[in-house]
């Protein structure tokens, strides 16, 4: 049976958001009732030589709890590695409030410490930890943290503020049970949801493979193929051309070195716009004028020639915007073919992984970074089919990657949903709203 819940009291509006009724058995009580919050801390007389363990806001999810620690002396520090935690505890972001950082502390180690940026929730003996660990992984308790922090760009609440929040306690026995069915239904999720992951991956895998396989093979399994000469073109059909880079180009081009503004007459295209080998066209920022010379046209190549290894040489295609001016910043370099070059098939080629590596191999060093001088990279070696099929290669792929991003998409929206029915699930258990002591799994087919 279910009683009414009790009058809203206090911060703990949000805690109950949607949540009318509780079982009839169960009680309420702020959470600083049944839990200690920050009760140990790492005094600042440590040794300055003693390691810890440290785990900052930036190291915790709300589904994957810590994920990374860094090895620290205490002297070298920073000075909110101060918390200590102990097997049981339950450690909640309490400021950057919007990564909904949450994690159970499960074995550590001795010299485990953790950011003053976390309220370390201590059950207290006839409270159950794992059900505490559900409780704050809760959408509703969640929603309630970040509801009433204070701040916008660096949102934080009072630790004393969470332990005001009004809760549902069943009774202990209970709590053991609930969270033991979390984490068993938790852990069938995660795995359909782990499965699902892997599928994209071979999926994308399969991308990148069959634009790898076709750009430098062509469509045709029987064509007769030569020793391009070239490791990093392997074997090519036999009436392909191998050519300079720069062979095939019309002009270069430098971008526009000048600072830019949130508004202005000239869209101004920059590094983070270059992504996965397209042009992404947000965070835009504009130039009140520039050369005409410098304005991209439709089928203008931008490659991005500084930066760390990792970004260098990633080539995207400019196929136009909804507006008759845009440029592109000094540090990407503009390629225009000379006509017998297919502007998309040679993104897809220069975008290859082998061609990325040889081009980062011809990069020089710099101080922070390198620098991929296009004249340099006019020299790396490029396979060049018969117009004609490289467009039927371009087109080829198109069909590809859309049927292969169509299934991407479609096990994307399963992982999605999985993962509402996993936060909705906790939602039910910690607030009542599903009895859980003889309950079927019922994990949603995908």
């Amino acid at each position: 049976m279910y009683a009414s819940r009790l009058a809203i009291r206090g911060v703990s509006t949000d805690l109950r958001r949607g949540v009318k009724r509780i079982p009839v058995h169960w009680t309420e009580k702020p959470l600083k009732h049944i839990v200690s919050i920050n009760s140990d801390k790492l005094p600042d007389s440590t040794d300055p030589d003693f390691e810890i363990e440290y785990v900052d806001i930036g190291n915790v999810t709300l589904t994957d709890g810590i994920t990374a620690t860094e090895k620290l002396r205490f002297e070298a520090a920073p000075s909110r590695a101060r918390r200590r935690v102990r097997h049981g505890d339950t450690i909640v972001s309490t400021v950057r409030t919007y990564l909904k950082a949450v994690a159970h502390i499960i074995d550590p180690p001795a010299n485990l410490v953790v950011s003053t940026g976390f309220a370390v929730l201590r059950a207290n003996p006839a409270f159950s930890p794992e059900y505490l660990y559900r409780l704050a992984q809760s959408e509703p308790f969640v929603h309630a943290i970040v509801a009433h922090s204070i701040g916008v760009s660096y949102p934080a609440i009072n630790a004393s503020d969470i332990g005001r929040f009004y809760i549902a306690i069943p009774p202990t026995n209970e709590q053991q049970v609930i969270a033991a069915f979390l984490d068993r239904e938790t852990a069938r999720i995660d795995n359909l949801i782990a499965k699902k992951q892997q599928l994209i991956a071979l999926l994308s895998e399969e991308k990148a493979t069959l634009i790898s396989r076709v750009v430098t093979c062509g469509m045709d399994g029987n064509a007769r193929t030569k020793d391009s000469g070239i490791p990093w073109l392997g074997r090519v059909p036999t009436h392909w051309q191998i050519v300079r880079l720069k062979r095939v180009l019309a002009s270069t081009d430098y971008g526009v070195s000048e600072s830019l503004n949130e508004t202005g007459e000239v869209a101004v295209l920059r590094m983070g716009n270059l992504q996965d080998g397209a042009l992404i066209f947000n965070e835009l920022r504009y130039i009140d004028s520039v050369d005409s010379a410098l304005l991209l046209r439709a089928n203008d190549i931008l490659f991005n020639r500084t930066n760390s290894l990792a970004l260098i040489g990633k080539t995207a295609l400019f196929t136009g915007l909804d507006t008759d001016k845009v440029s592109f910043a000094s540090y990407l370099v503009r390629f225009r073919t000379n006509g017998t070059m297919d502007p998309a098939y040679l993104c897809l080629l220069l975008n290859r992984p082998e061609t990325l590596e040889r081009a980062r191999a011809l990069a020089l060093p710099a101080i922070g970074q390198a620098n991929l001088n296009p004249n340099r990279y006019g020299y790396i070696h490029i396979c060049v089919p018969p117009l004609s099929e490289q467009q039927s290669i371009v087109e080829h792929v198109k069909q590809e990657s859309a049927r292969i991003n169509g299934i991407v998409q479609y096990v994307t929206n399963a992982i999605d949903r999985l993962r509402e029915y996993r936060s909705a699930l906790i939602a039910a258990a910690v607030t009542g709203q599903i009895d859980v002591r003889n309950h079927r799994s019922e994990v949603p087919c995908q």
